[in-house]
């Protein structure tokens, strides 16, 4: 039978028997034109032929004289209505609803009319078997809900009122009958009247009763005393009518299944499950054509038989009996949602029955079991039937409603609650933006916007709660889709990306990772610099993500290339150059990765250190092979007028396939200084005759190398004069000679004594000059903050310390405010106690500086963090040290200086005020440094060597780590001194 009218077939047999006609015949008082339009054969054919609003029209223009006939008309256009099944389900149950209330209306103007009892036997019946279809059927074969239980109630209380008058009036009528004088009766029995009521009307009104009371004792709870009256009331009444029980009578299933129904709510687990036994064997002793017409009775019969067992804790034999109702359901048997799907529902509801009395009997491992138990028969059904999926959820959405809360929902409850808010919330959505007027507009964009967000908050409290789940990862989707919505695309991005990475047998596996390599691209591409590390790693673990999950996809071909890209973005060369191999030959920048490869591997080159130099030579020839190849393929795209976009990429990319060489000729180990500054002419050159220039993102990298190029070369002189009119013409040159600066710091010699070898005086010596020639150009320009322009002077003064220099490095230091005493909050330095804290900027910036390295157009990013400077071992003071005032940085390179110059008594007290307790955070190298050069100023100056000592061994006491290996390496040193000292008896004498 089929699911959209099983639960007609309840009072099928009755209509068929009654011979009521689906339009009521008129009167013969009504006019011709009204017989004719009201006549059954012209109805039916409307409605067969689809022309409801035809007749709806013609009701309008041209309305019946009749009351009666008008109500009737408009009633059966609403049931015309509530019959098309293309309509959304929304539309029929309210065309359903008016026509009852129009039959109400006419029951109530019409109270003697001769068909009264029909009109109240037809409106009983819709309440019955129409009204409370849906609502019946969620609970009978899904399991149902409390929003089905009200529903269910509702209409239930409706019919048992109803059918309450209706069996009084149809007693009353009885008694007027049989009161009539013998020709009166006569009379009356031949307009066929008497049998209608006897044959049709009663019997009728009595099914409907008996179905009336179970739908009411079936939506309420058993604590519910009305709920035993109304079982009591069904048990009798079936017994009242024996004879529709009785074998081979009409209505033997549907009684015996019926019996059996009353008797499971009612407790009597025994009596049930004979009714229920009876019922399955009486369906299958029926002619083939009404053993169809009746398989929900079988059905039904069935399940209800295992809910008994399940209800007397046998479920082992209940959860037999639904194996055994699969594998003999009658494969024509058409019911809602499927015979799988009501089975597996079932199937869920015992194995959560049987949850809930281990968990009463205090066995909570047997109870989690269970649970498993019911999630694992579900993904049982998904796994084998995917297509279920939006029906299971759709049953389930209906019977807990969008407003349930999620905290008191299992794990398939919210699967289905998160599938059923999105749905919803992107339907009203798609109305909101067809909607014209503004207030509705709103209202629904509102809606859909609350829906979204409860969806995304289900995300992490279920993935949380049930992360072992096969379920978890829907939700976790959903969560992420609903928060794409609504512009969340970070939260997106993560919801995404975790549902294909955690959980790899996720169904929507590949088109979660898909979405978030898309979504985390967008994002990267729209990051500020501040969002842009965490934007790459978020795209890169997307992009691994799919890789790895589904690497025989073609998206995962695709995107490979991107993520070679990203990986060289992340300055993870080696990783992105085995990435661009694996791209693919037929892929659109298969001719890019070639080349894009020779580049990762040069920077992978750059970064080894002490490396084989005949290895090295190797690997340098391998990518100057590789270039060379991509050149040869690239070339020829420069023509291609078809594709522009691609002829620009190929033309920017040969440019630094030219510059490529140069960098590698710098490279230590090859050391051929003269061939890079000719690859350099010759790219420049090459620029020149193609009517241009050096690519703009290249001239920082062609100035770096040539600055190299000559550095190495000893020209330092032209270094000099190339930098005035580097920093003119291309301010983003200031990022490019900061890196030179820090490089050539790094690789020079610390503190505290001045580069030993000619190579390293020589790098110092150009340190110093690009640091000269940052300042220079910082001192004039509005766009480089106050703040800037002193830490790039300090930068100067410390480039100029490591050269030696000591009396300009004094000069310098003293205008950046190094004469000026330090200050703590309390008082001069070393007077009061200071809690450490954070200076005002990053270490080695001022407040409001670029990131290092970021090379802004217009501003110097002053990094004098990466060399050693004045506070040694590779970090920078900030400007104002923790709790005091004045600039700790040049003070203490001022104090540098003076040491230098050997004025040991000027800058011992500057040494000592920077290294008093609360001056500098003991996290400062500073605070160290500072130390160190009080201790040595006093040997210096034939201090006791002993208060040295004592010093050293106090300060080792309280901070064993003493500032870190450098500098505990340095006051090692120190105390041997002092202690030769001591030997040699050069400590003044005891008092």
């Amino acid at each position: 039978m089929n699911a959209r009218t099983w639960i007609a077939g309840i009072g099928l047999l009755l209509l068929v028997s009654s011979g009521i006609p689906l339009a009521v015949a008129q009167s013969p008082a009504d006019p011709p034109e009204e017989k004719r339009f009201d006549s059954g054969p012209f109805l039916n054919a409307l409605r067969q032929r689809g022309l409801v609003d035809l007749l709806e029209l013609y009701l309008k223009e041209h309305p019946p004289k009749s009351t009666e006939s008008r109500y009737l008309l408009e009633r059966e256009i609403q049931r015309a209505k509530f019959s098309d099944r293309s309509l959304p389900r929304s539309q029929r149950m309210a065309a359903l609803a008016e026509a009852n209330a129009v039959l109400e209306r006419l029951i109530a103007e019409r109270p003697k009319d001769g068909h009264l009892l029909e009109w109240m036997s037809d409106l009983a019946y819709s309440l019955v078997f129409e009204q409370a279809e849906a609502p019946l059927t969620s609970l009978l074969y899904h399991g149902g809900g409390e929003p089905d239980r009200k529903a269910l109630r509702d209409s239930s209380d409706r019919a048992l009122a109803l059918l309450s008058h209706l069996k009084a009036e149809i007693n009353a009528e009885y008694d007027r009958i049989d009161a009539l004088p013998l020709e009166d009766f006569e009379k009356l029995e031949k307009t066929g009247q008497i049998e209608r009521l006897e044959r049709t009307v009663a019997p009728k009104a009595d099914y409907a009763w008996l179905w009336a009371l179970y739908q009411n004792a079936l939506s309420r709870t058993t604590e519910d005393e009305e709920r035993g009256h109304r079982l009591t009331a069904l048990l009798s009444g079936v017994a009242a009518h024996a004879e529709w029980s009785a074998p081979g009578a009409g209505f033997e299933p549907q009684m015996l299944l019926l019996s059996g129904m009353g008797n499971r709510l009612a407790g009597d687990a025994a009596a049930a499950e004979d009714f229920l036994t009876r019922a399955v064997g009486a369906c299958r002793n029926l002619p083939d054509d009404r053993r169809r017409d009746l398989g929900w009775v079988g059905l039904l019969a069935q399940l209800e038989r295992a809910r008994t067992m399940a209800d007397a804790g046998r479920f082992e034999d209940a959860l037999a009996a639904l194996d055994q109702l699969r594998s003999s359901a009658p494969a024509e048997l058409d019911m809602p949602g499927g015979v799988p799907l009501i089975t597996t529902l079932c199937e869920r509801q015992i194995h959560l029955q049987r949850a809930v009395r281990e968990s009463a009997a205090g066995k909570s491992a047997p109870a989690d079991q269970a649970r498993r138990a019911g999630s694992a028969a579900v993904a049982r059904l998904l796994h084998s039937d995917p297509s279920v999926r939006d029906r299971l959820y759709a049953i389930l959405y209906e019977q807990i409603g969008p407003d349930a809360d999620p905290a008191a929902l299992d794990t398939l409850q919210k699967a289905a609650l998160s599938a059923g808010l999105l749905a919803e919330a992107d339907r009203l959505k798609t109305e909101a933006a067809a909607a014209v007027e503004i207030v509705r507009k709103h209202e629904l964009e509102t809606r859909s916007r609350l829906l979204y967000e409860k969806a995304s908050g289900l995300g992490e409290s279920t993935v949380a709660a049930a992360a072992d789940d096969a379920l978890a990862p829907e939700i976790l989707f959903n969560a992420a889709a609903a928060a794409y919505r609504l512009d969340q695309t970070g939260k997106a991005a993560l919801g995404f990306l975790k549902a294909a990475r955690d959980y790899p047998a996720f169904s929507e596996s590949l088109k979660a990772a898909t979405l978030a390599v898309q979504i985390t691209s967008d994002l990267l591409r729209q990051a500020s610099p501040g969002q842009r590390d965490a934007a790459r790693q978020a795209h890169l673990d997307a992009l691994e993500t799919l890789l790895t999950r589904h690497p025989r996809d073609p998206a995962s071909a695709y995107w490979r290339f991107f993520y070679a890209q990203a990986l060289e973005d992340a300055q993870r060369s080696g990783e992105a150059a085995d990435q661009y191999l694996l791209v693919e030959s037929a892929h659109e920048h298969a001719i890019e990765a070639g080349f894009l490869r020779a580049r990762c591997q040069a920077k992978a080159l750059e970064n080894v250190k002490n490396g084989d130099p005949a290895d090295t030579r190797r690997r340098a020839t391998d990518i100057l092979d590789a270039v060379a190849g991509f050149i040869a393929k690239a070339t020829p795209a420069l023509q291609d007028d078809r594709d522009p976009a691609r002829a620009e990429r190929f033309r920017s990319l040969l440019a630094e396939a030219a510059l490529l060489p140069a960098e590698l000729n710098l490279l230590p180990a090859i050391d051929k200084p003269q061939d890079a500054l000719e690859a350099l002419d010759a790219l420049e050159q090459a620029a020149l005759e193609q009517g241009g220039a050096v690519p703009p993102a290249l001239k920082s990298r062609v100035l770096l190398a040539r600055l190299s190029a000559l550095a190495r070369l000893g020209r330092i002189p032209e270094v000099g004069a190339l930098l005035p009119g580097a920093l003119a013409t291309d301010p983003a040159a200031a990022g490019t000679l900061a890196k030179l600066h820090d490089d050539l710091r790094a690789s020079a010699g610390c503190l505290p004594a001045p580069p030993q070898t000619d190579e390293a005086r020589m790098r110092a010596r150009m340190a110093a000059l690009l640091a000269k020639s940052l300042a220079e150009w910082a001192r004039d320009r509005t766009d480089v903050s106050a703040a800037d322009k002193v830490v790039l002077r300090l930068q100067y003064g410390e480039a100029l310390l490591e050269t030696g220099d000591y009396a300009a490095a004094r000069e310098v230091f003293s205008s950046c405010g190094g004469e000026v005493k330090l200050e703590t909050a309390s008082g001069p330095a070393g007077q009061g106690k200071v809690q450490p804290e954070a200076g005002s900027g990053e270490a080695g910036h001022a407040p409001g500086q670029p990131e290092s390295g970021s090379g802004e157009a217009g501003r110097a990013p002053a990094r004098p963090e990466s060399g050693s400077g004045a506070t040694g071992q590779g970090q920078a003071l900030p400007e104002s040290a923790s709790g005091t005032t004045g600039h700790a940085r040049a003070r203490l390179g001022l104090a540098e200086a003076m040491y230098g110059m050997g004025d040991f008594a000027a800058a011992l007290p500057m040494f000592n005020e920077l290294a008093r307790p609360g001056t500098l955070p003991t996290t400062e190298p500073a605070h160290w440094r500072a130390l160190i050069r009080d201790l040595q100023c006093r040997l210096a100056l034939a201090g006791d060597p002993r208060d040295v000592l004592k010093v050293i061994e106090n300060h080792r006491a309280t901070t064993p780590t003493l500032g870190g290996p450098a500098f505990a390496a340095e006051f090692d040193k120190l105390k041997r001194e002092a202690q030769r000292k001591l030997q040699n008896g050069t400590s003044p004498q005891d008092p």
